[in-house]
């Protein structure tokens, strides 16, 4: 299966690179990229790092995607209902290179895709990511319909309250010159089921979250800004995570656990301790 093992070695090597320097996914046809932050001096930054602190552990459990910032559908496409996740934390390990211990994360996501002529398809993703507390995750992501091949995506956490909304953001198209991101796709993430709320809850959520983006030139009245859709009468869909993915989580199991980074970090001030305190490069 040379397909599964490449992918892993590239998988790696992507978080090899990460780990050195210390830290729904869903999938539709899309029209011409958007811009939110039209100035160009106000928006979400190309990476966002150091902001807040996160403990993974506390996010465990099913989360239901509220509102969506991204680049508009075509009208041919399906409508994505009733979008929810369940993440999973595995526990921390120490990735090559790295003195510093990162979250080993799973993420079950699953959503029905209704098409304008009435059938409905039941679609999963099933993400495997590094973590870092800063909120930073770098993802491998599996799709459904495709059980072989994966992609690579980041995400970036803006808020963090585990028991109640979660805000996170991947940067679609980078801005190199202003630093500020052209396309960014943001997720909004709640605890309850978002057809459940009452109005009052709605408006008060939606003021949250207004205040949360106000500093980013973003809010729900923003055009791009699109509620999720919840239709309980469709029922629960559960897709099955591919052979592939399930093969990546057993190769994964392997990694070193996160107290062992520890050693690498005391390794490290030693090395440095007898280079007379100048910096060493820490995978030395």
């Amino acid at each position: 299966m040379s397909r599964p093992s490449f992918g892993f070695i590239f998988f790696v090597g992507i978080c090899f690179v990460w780990a050195s320097s210390v830290d729904g996914a869903s999938t539709r046809a899309r029209s011409a990229p958007v811009t939110v932050n039209p100035n160009a001096k106000c928006g979400l930054p190309n990476t966002m790092t150091g902001k807040l602190v996160v403990d993974w552990a506390k996010k465990d459990g099913k989360q239901y995607e509220y509102d969506v910032v991204d680049v508009p559908g075509l009208p041919t496409d399906p409508q994505e209902v009733n979008t929810m996740n369940t993440e999973s934390l595995l526990g921390y390990v120490c990735l090559p290179g790295s003195s510093v211990p990162v979250a080993n994360l799973i993420r079950e996501y699953s959503f029905w895709e209704l098409a304008q002529d009435g059938t409905k398809e039941c679609v999963g993703h099933f993400v495997q990511s590094f973590a870092g507390r800063d909120g930073q995750q770098n993802m491998t992501v599996f799709d459904s319909s495709d059980a072989t091949t994966s992609r690579q995506l980041v995400y970036y956490q803006i808020f963090d309250e585990p028991s109640t909304l979660g805000i996170r953001y991947s940067c679609k198209k980078p801005n190199l010159q202003t630093g500020v991101c052209d396309t960014p796709k943001v997720i909004v993430d709640i605890r309850k089921q978002p057809d459940q709320l009452s109005a009052a809850e709605k408006a008060s959520l939606d003021a949250k979250i207004n205040a949360i983006l106000a500093p980013y030139c973003i809010s729900t009245s923003t055009p791009d800004f699109e509620k999720s859709t919840f239709k309980p009468e469709l029922g629960p869909c559960i897709p099955g995570p591919s052979a592939t993915f399930n093969a990546l989580l057993v190769k994964l199991a392997a990694l070193p656990d996160g107290s062992t980074c520890s050693a690498v970090k005391q390794a490290h001030a030693a090395r440095q301790k007898e280079n007379g305190g100048r910096h060493q490069d820490p995978r030395a």
